[in-house]
């Protein structure tokens, strides 16, 4: 029977997605011979925002969340991230350290080689959630 008045309040409580923080990429050699530069890393780092986050570059149906925010760290050298995980068997993998890394994907305009390659002209496409980063800090 509903309360005097007529009306029964109903508190529906919906968890929000799962927000993570950490580093995308840092400045250096990754383990897949590009060598990614500060400069390039710090014009490119705006680009990574709205961007999709997949598990393991797969494709767009494995979509699992989207980065909010991403920024340049001059301390760390590093274009550092803020994303919300929507996929909630995913996110409980997050949080009981399951998976802990991530990495990105780049158009690039230029591959200078060297010893390797250095990119040049990123522009961001996606985070993914990874077993295994080109780059070690990547997290």
């Amino acid at each position: 029977m509903p309360p005097p008045g007529g009306l029964r309040l109903v508190e529906a409580i919906e968890p929000g997605p799962l927000r993570i923080r950490g580093t995308a990429i840092r400045a250096g050699p990754s383990r897949n011979w590009r060598l990614y530069l500060a400069e390039e890393l710090r014009r490119a780092a705006e680009s990574l925002e709205g961007k999709p986050i997949y598990l393991e570059h797969v494709s767009a149906d494995r979509a699992v969340g989207k980065v909010v925010r991403a920024w340049w760290d001059d301390e760390e050298a590093a274009v550092k991230f803020e994303a919300e995980i929507y996929d909630e068997d995913v996110a409980e993998k997050i949080r009981r350290g399951l998976i802990r890394h991530v990495s990105i994907a780049a158009d690039y305009d230029v591959l200078e080689p060297f010893d390797g390659v250095v990119p040049y002209g990123l522009s961001f496409r996606e985070l993914s959630l990874v077993a295994v980063p080109g780059v070690p800090e990547a997290n």
